[in-house]
């Protein structure tokens, strides 16, 4: 019983990341500027756009 718990609770867990970071995106996306937040998507939807315009600019 405790470890179906456990599962259901990484789970749950796993999911409100990714909707963390899917929310910052489509935010960061609606309002077309960088996120300034100090959340974990915020960080991820930063980091993502950083090495995808430092990508960009190599090519």
């Amino acid at each position: 019983m405790a470890d179906a718990a456990l599962g259901y609770a990484l789970v749950i867990f796993v999911l409100c990341v990714v909707m963390e970071i899917v929310s910052s995106s489509v935010r960061a996306a609606m309002l077309g500027v960088a996120p300034t937040g100090r959340g974990l998507g915020d960080r991820v939807v930063r980091r993502a756009t950083r090495r995808r315009a430092a990508v960009g600019c190599v090519n």
